[in-house]
């Protein structure tokens, strides 16, 4: 066997962080252009799938469309048998002048044998970002496009998307290819656009919920379901969004305010949105609210540990609840 020995062709990117790690990704691709020339042919293989003999195939064959070839293989951590790390070795010991390895796992880290193949400067860990940083990322990310988002439209953007930096990226991308550079993105412009391609929405959903319409709030819930519009997760991050709001007001309600005052007060905006969260805070008190919203807190633990299979059901069953009482919103 050939001795281990550093690489600098071999990249290990780590941990569950991929809207980071894809940026840096990026940053190998205009590397590998601008030493070459020419955008770097590209692999992408998975551990389960193919052996670690194939990656280094590709590597070591002459390339028809690029001077470079670029492989990498996700799910690296798989690689624990004595003949893959064998091939790892030999290979970093005479790897392909034209060829970039990327060496990818979710995981904090793989087989120390193959780790050992990699300079230090080749080995970076993407961790996922603390709750507290998005709101800066969100907002940094727009500030680099040229795009202004307002403090309300990234905290709604958040709670839409719920997969870290790499949907995020997508999604302001979206958004900012709609409005252009130089323009400010309000609250309503997320509502508007995260479900542009649709009648129906997160947001009609919750007006049939709160106005008790439940063979309409249903009815809409399977439109999207079929529609595939959103995640069951981005459904329910939607209703206990507006959940939040329609507690703003409730609360503004409490203290002595009328509703639709109550609702301009708590930040509601559009005169259609200001007379729908107005009638339903007449129409449900405080601790109804409070039940919904503690009842999709819940429902957001479920979500993560059961099987997309069964999500729409769960979210049914939730619709029902929220609309008719039986421990959320009970209508009086």
């Amino acid at each position: 066997m050939s001795k281990a020995s550093p690489n600098a062709r071999i990249f290990l990117l780590l941990g569950p962080e991929h809207g980071e790690k894809s940026e840096y990704l990026d940053a190998i691709r205009r590397k590998i252009a601008s030493t070459t020339g020419d955008a770097p042919e590209e692999h992408k293989l998975y551990s389960f799938e193919s052996g670690i003999r194939e990656a280094v195939s590709l590597l070591q064959s002459p390339s028809l469309f690029s001077s470079h070839t670029l492989v990498r293989v996700l799910g690296a951590e798989q690689y624990k048998r004595v003949e893959d790390t064998k091939v790892l070795i030999d290979y970093a010991a005479h790897p392909a002048e034209n060829g970039t390895l990327v060496l990818e796992s979710d995981a904090p880290g793989i087989d120390k044998k193959i780790e050992a193949l990699v300079i230090p400067e080749r080995k970076k860990i993407f961790w996922e970002m603390f709750d507290n940083q998005k709101h800066g990322y969100v907002v940094g990310y727009f500030r680099k496009k040229g795009v202004a988002i307002d403090h309300e439209a990234a905290e709604l953007l958040l709670e839409l998307v719920e997969n870290g930096s790499d949907e995020l990226r997508r999604e302001a991308d979206r958004l900012c290819l709609v409005f252009g550079k130089g323009s400010r993105i309000a609250t309503e412009d997320v509502e508007r656009y995260i479900f542009h391609s649709k009648e129906e929405s997160v947001f009609t959903l919750f007006e049939q919920i709160v106005t008790g319409d439940l063979e309409r709030a249903l009815d809409i819930l399977q439109q999207l379901q079929l529609a595939g519009t959103g995640q069951a997760h981005q459904i329910l991050a939607g209703l206990t969004w507006q959940l939040r709001s329609l507690h703003a007001v409730r609360c503004a309600v409490d203290r002595g305010m009328s509703a639709p005052e109550a609702a301009t007060a708590s930040g509601v905006r559009g005169k259609r949105n200001q007379k729908m969260y107005a009638a339903a805070a007449v129409a449900i008190d405080t601790p109804a609210v409070e039940r919904g919203l503690k009842a999709a807190a819940e429902l957001a633990v479920e979500l993560r540990s059961t099987r997309p299979a069964v999500h729409y059901g769960l979210l049914s069953d939730f619709v029902f609840r929220l609309t008719v009482g039986g421990g959320e919103p009970a209508r009086p």
